[in-house]
């Protein structure tokens, strides 16, 4: 890892706060998900209508939103190619509190691949950054959707174990403290609407991810422990996957270092390409290069060529 990835992580989002990236044209989206004991969430979304009969679902990251920067760029490109984006915050992450969300629950994907206003489109894809990327391949591994074509995980922490203990160091206290910030607000906001099993007071002590998971994340869902958490959410076994998948990984991300994706990526899986470019976490020195090319892919995989997978 180098200064540069720093760079590459951190100057898009001052450029963002400065100059914030302008979204598509878009209307405000909602639909309701399944949750405990009959009753359902609401959640939250930017929806952008194409005229081409394919559609992508953005997928933010810990701590981020429909708004962040990435998404924002992320859906101008898709919307050029005359698709339909559709900018998903997973529960919570509007500031509404509908509940919060874990790594591994893929519920609010799959509602939005089900919801009315996708039900025209006969091509679907699902397009991650960071936590986002780990639940697109989650659902590659999980839909039962016959229209879900491939999915895409930009810088995606596969091993949660070793991506919390790398988020967890002190090189990385910058993004750690930004990413508890957000947390503990959209957290505080849930607590306000329902019961949560850790009063904010309490949960807001939390200084580290693991800690942080392992007072609101693991009471909430009922896992063993912190542990048990991150094994279950974890994806180390990418032959599991059901539907084509491009992850694309920075040889310099200084919030999922290249080590702790390597373990995971190493010897060949039929369904997965993987693309490494020189760049930051989720963010690229020519990012329209990355974004492009990630739609190339997505349009290899729609019309089925021979050399999608090769």
């Amino acid at each position: 890892m180098s200064w540069r990835g720093h760079l590459w992580t951190l100057a898009p989002h001052v450029r963002h706060r400065l100059w914030p990236v302008e979204a598509p044209p878009s209307r405000p989206w909602k639909t309701a998900v399944p949750a405990d004991q009959g009753h359902s969430i609401e959640i939250s979304g930017a929806l952008s209508p194409g005229s081409e009969p394919t559609a992508v679902v953005l997928v933010h990251g810990l701590s981020g939103n429909a708004g962040s920067a990435y998404m924002c760029r992320a859906a101008r490109v898709v919307a050029g190619r005359g698709w339909t984006v559709l900018c998903l915050n997973l529960r919570g992450a509007d500031g509404r509190g509908a509940d919060i969300y874990h790594a591994g629950l893929t519920d609010d994907i799959e509602a939005a691949l089900r919801c009315e206003e996708l039900a025209g489109a006969s091509r679907l894809f699902v397009w991650g950054f960071s936590l986002g990327g780990l639940l697109a391949l989650h659902t590659a591994c999980r839909s039962s959707s016959e229209r879900l074509c491939g999915v895409v995980a930009v810088c995606p922490p596969l091993d949660l174990h070793l991506g919390a203990k790398a988020l967890d160091a002190p090189r990385a206290w910058l993004y750690r403290r930004a990413i508890l910030a957000d947390l503990k607000r959209t957290y505080a906001a849930t607590a306000e609407r329902r019961a949560m099993p850790t009063p904010p007071s309490v949960a807001r002590r939390a200084r580290s991810i693991r800690q942080w998971d392992t007072l609101t994340v693991v009471p909430r869902f009922g896992f063993r422990d912190v542990d048990d958490y991150y094994t279950r959410a974890s994806l180390t076994q990418l032959d599991r996957l059901q539907r084509p998948a491009l992850v694309v990984a920075s040889h310099d991300d200084p919030v999922t270092p290249l080590a702790t994706l390597q373990p995971s990526l190493d010897g060949r899986v039929a369904l997965l390409d993987v693309v490494m470019h020189r760049g930051g976490h989720c963010s690229f020195p020519r990012p329209l290069d990355v974004d492009g090319g990630v739609l190339d892919w997505m349009e290899r995989q729609a019309v089925g060529t021979p050399e999608a997978h090769g």
